[in-house]
Parts: structure tokens; sequence; C-alpha cells
């Protein structure tokens, strides 16, 4: 393959998020298992039909974990649960909201997922191709040095048929290539014995193994198994899944033992032809199954009714299993959450944000007010703020962002990676822009406190300009009312100077006149000082700032480092 389509495939959003779903699984599938294994603890001496039920379970949950975990990153975490492998290295046709921005920074921070992609990739096809090499031999042994075998064993093998419910016609040949005796197909199924067979062991014995081999058709383990093996193919590198799927091919014998002892109707011949085949056991295909499968030595204690040797456990060994089994997934937990982290350029800004002085003045400081900044640490990573700078930015059409996208998502990718925090017990914020490039994080940096600084400003000028227009209505009615306060006077100043010098009115009118000047003086002197206050909140307009005061500009940073996108 040419290197330049290797290179442009390992580097498309879905297969670096497909990567991202493979590591998620590391820690899944440890979880499941461990679930399923103190389950089955729990629930040892229950049937080994429901031992294999729980064990499908868990084996088609961990299945079912790749495509989920895709679905949720791509989607965002809030709908649904795949769209699934048609999309991994050709066009993607829906990877909406903002994971595909995710993605592309990943690729440039992360490059090792795409390999990572490429990896598995290959370990895939080479399990196909193992599977494909089990089917091929399969086949063969069906069709070379095979002869079917005389009566009576047709015979006996129909009668047992008909005892376990197998209604499909099976045929019945004697191999020169196996050693122990199989089932093969499904459609048509075959059972193959090695030569000798019928002859080394009793007549009933025989029968044992033939209707252990029926009990595999009566359950349809030939297809259960080919869903095992080809999941055992696609998520190969997690060593939980080969774990429960032992725990199913265990249990599975166990089922057929327990099909083959009630139609024979003696377990112990089961277990006497068990150990009769225990060195039979050499050259089987994957998808063939035998009857000698799973722990031999279990079944044979199981089919005789003694004690497994496993089946006591103390209960500080238990602890300790559980103990180890929750450190371990969360050891997992932890791990991938680290190794998922991409490694980001992360400029810092700083602000020193004061409150308002209690007089709503602009440009006047009320100086430290946590419960301000912690307003202001919202208002920085607002809607409002982040959509003008990702449209100053163009980041709907940038590399860095990826594109198409819409504005309301470029702003959601912004706002995972602008983080405020502030610097203990004093006024001073870190503003905290992420990029999978240098210039660009210091230039968002910039631009988020340019902007919010900006805004910021119009919130103190438009707050100014309703409080200029308050206090100029105010001014107006004091002024008013010292007018009319003049104009009484002056009338009642005309009526004392019309009054005689001996008037006894006189002297309550001139007192009247005293406290009307007196209101006149108060009612001028409050409205100046409102006119100056008038003056002063123009002035300030002139001058006022933001909410803060940059004390150092971003500048690109010299490395990256790990960054967790911010989650609301």
């Amino acid at each position: 393959m040419n290197m330049n389509l290797i290179l442009e495939l390992v580097r498309k959003p879905a297969a670096i998020l497909w990567a991202e779903v493979l590591l998620h699984f590391l820690w899944q599938g440890t979880a499941v298992a461990a679930l399923l294994a103190l389950t089955l603890r729990r629930l040892r001496h229950v049937s080994a039909h429901a031992r294999y039920c729980l064990a499908c379970g868990a084996l088609a949950l961990m299945a079912g974990l790749p495509g989920a975990t895709w679905l949720v990153l791509v989607t965002g975490g809030g709908s649904g649960l795949l769209a699934l492998l048609g999309a991994l290295f050709g066009a993607v046709p829906a990877i909406p909201a903002v994971h595909p921005l995710r993605a592309q920074a990943a690729a440039a921070a992360l490059p090792w997922r795409g390999w990572l992609m490429l990896v598995w990739g290959l370990g895939v096809a080479a399990g196909g191709l193992r599977l494909a090499g089990g089917w091929w031999q399969a086949q063969r042994l069906c069709r070379r040095n095979v002869t079917p075998l005389d009566e009576p064993w047709p015979a006996r093998l129909r009668a047992l048929s008909e005892r376990l419910g197998v209604s499909r016609p099976v045929q019945l040949l004697e191999s020169a290539r196996v050693t122990a005796p199989l089932v093969l197909g499904w459609l048509k199924p075959v059972i193959l014995v090695p030569v000798g067979f019928v002859t080394s062991l009793s007549p009933d014995e025989v029968d044992a193994i033939l209707a252990h081999e029926l009990a595999h058709l009566r359950r349809h383990d030939y297809l259960v198994n080919l869903c095992q093996r080809l999941i055992e193919a696609l998520l190969f590198y997690r060593p939980a899944i080969w774990w429960v799927s032992e725990r199913i091919r265990i249990e599975r014998e166990n089922c057929c033992d327990d099909l083959a002892a009630a139609a024979v109707g003696d377990g112990r011949v089961v277990a006497r032809a068990l150990v009769a085949l225990a060195e039979r056991s050499v050259g089987i295909p994957a998808l063939a199954l035998a009857a000698d499968g799973g722990a031999l030595g279990e079944r044979v204690r199981r089919l005789l009714g003694a004690e497994s040797v496993g089946g006591k456990t103390g209960i500080g060994r238990r602890l300790l299993q559980v103990a180890g089994v929750g450190l371990l997934v969360l050891g997992g937990v932890w791990a991938i959450s680290q190794a998922m982290a991409p490694k980001l350029f992360v400029a810092i800004a700083r602000l020193r944000l004061d409150a308002p002085s209690t007089a709503g003045e602009p440009g006047k400081s009320g100086g430290y007010d946590p419960y301000f900044i912690q307003t202001e640490f919202e208002v920085i990573r607002s809607q409002t703020v982040l959509r003008e700078v990702a449209d100053r930015f163009g980041l709907a059409k940038s590399t860095e962002a990826g594109s198409p996208l819409t504005p309301e998502q470029a702003t959601a990718w912004l706002r995972e990676r602008v983080r405020i925090t502030q610097i203990r017990n004093t006024s001073l914020v870190e503003v905290q822009v992420a990029a999978g490039n240098a210039e660009l994080a210091a230039s968002l940096a910039n631009g988020v406190v340019d902007v919010y600084l900006a805004r910021s400003r119009a919130r103190r000028l438009d707050q100014g300009a309703r409080e200029r227009e308050i206090m100029e209505r105010a001014a107006q009615q004091r002024r008013s009312e010292a007018e009319k306060v003049m104009v009484h006077r002056l009338e009642i100043e005309g009526r004392l100077a019309r009054l005689a010098p001996s008037d006894p009115e006189r002297k309550l009118i001139g007192e009247r006149v005293d406290s009307l000047r007196r209101d006149y003086e108060a009612g001028r002197a409050s409205y100046e000082a409102l006119a100056e206050r008038i003056r002063g909140l123009d002035l300030a307009l002139q001058t006022a700032g933001g909410a803060g005061v940059v004390i150092d500009k971003a500048v690109p940073p010299p490395r990256a480092r790990r960054w967790r996108p911010v989650r609301d």
C-alpha cells in the first residue's frame, strides 16, 4: 500500500475516534469481565445453562460497548449509541456536534492514535485470516479421508437424535485426520470420529460421546462459537474478551455434558468416556466443537458429583479478589483517562478583576469581591463572548477546528478549550486556552480577553448611561422645584414691600420669606450637586474600561501539555 495513502487513512477523524473507542474498551472490558467473575463466583451452584447465558450476555455486552462508545463520542454523549464500522476509513456521512473538532485536534496532537488504528486493523485482518483458515481446515476434514460408519452406529445416532430433539439429519463419519470426536457444520452437520473410535470404547461410552456432540447441535453451539470467534478477532487485543470467551466454552461443555448424561441415563458413563478421550485433543480446527474441550478434570468431577477443587474460598480471599478487581478497574480508568487526554499548547493571559464601586460609576473599583469574580468566570466563557471570538478567528473554517462547521459548533469547540482559574484569594485570574498550534492558542487567549473587556466596557457604559439619565431627571425635578420656590418667594417679597412698617403681619411674612429663601438655596445646592455628579459621570464614561485590567498578555507556549476538555 502506498505510504501516502496510509498516512491519509490514519489521520482521518473517524480513525482517530475509533482509536479512542479502542482505548476506552480497555477499562470497559475489564469492568464487564470483573462483574461477570463476581457474578459467576456468587452463582457457582446454579445450573451450567444459567452460567452459560450470563457469560454469553457479558460477551454480547462487550461486543456492543465499542459501538456504543463510538456513538457517544460522535454525538457528544447525549443521544443513542452507534453509527458503526462503515465509517471507519471513508467518508463519515454525519459526524455531528463538536467531536470531529476534537478528532482533528487529536490527530495533530497525538498522531500515535491513528497508528494505533492501523495496528488494530492489521490485527483484525490476521484474526480474519486465522478464522478463514479454520473454516478451510474444517471443510477439508469433512471431505478427505472419511468413510461412513456401518450399522448399528447410524441407527444408534438416529435414536440419540430423537432422544435429544435434534431434527436435522446428521452424518456420522470415520476420519483418519482427527484424534477426537468433533462436530462440524450447522445446516448439514457432520460428526467425525477417529479411526478405531467405536472399537476402543464400550458401546455406552460411544453413545455418551455421540450424545455430547448432538447436544452441541441441539443448542446451536456452532453459530455461537462462530460469533465468539468473530468477536475475538475484532477485539483481539483485550485479554478480558479471551477470558469471557473461555468461560463460555467451559460452561458450554458442561451444558452438553448434562444433556449427554440425561440422554444415556448415567453421568458416570459420560465421565468414563471423557477420561478415555483425555489424550485425543490435538489439532482441533477453530470452528469445530470437540467432546473433550473445556476443563476436563472439572467436568469429570462435576459429572461424578464431587466438589470442585476451587469450590471453597475464604471470605478474606474473596475480599482480596474484589479489591484487586476494583483496583484494576480504577487503575485502568485512570490510565486510560491520562492516555486519552491530548497534548495541546496552552496559552495563559492574566487579568485583575475588580468589582465596580457601590456607586456604580464606571472607572471606579470596589476592590476584591469573590462573588463578582465567580460571576465574571461565566461571562468570559459565555456563548456571546466565545461566539464573537470564534467568528473573529474563523474557527468554523480553520484546519485547527475542522470544517465545515456551524458557528454554534465552533463556539462549543472553543468553550471546551477555555478554562478560567483564580489565583487564590486575589483578584487575579488566568484565562487558559488550548489549541494544537502555539500561536493560535496565544491569539485565542488574547482574543477572549479582548472581547470580554470590550463587552464589559460596553456593559459599564450602558449602565452609566442609564444612571446618567436617572440623575438628569432628578436634577431637572429639583431645579424645577427650586424655581417654583423662588417664584413663590418673589411674590411674598412683593407683598411684604407693600405693607407699612407698623403692620403686624410684616413679621410673619418676613419669616416666611426667610424660610423660602433657605428652601431655594437648599434646592439649588442639591441641583448643583447632581449637576456636578453628572459632569463627573460623563468624564468617567469617557475613560471607562472593562471589569478587568490586563496584567499579562498571552504568548505562544514553548511546549504542549496534557489537556482535558472543559465540560459544563
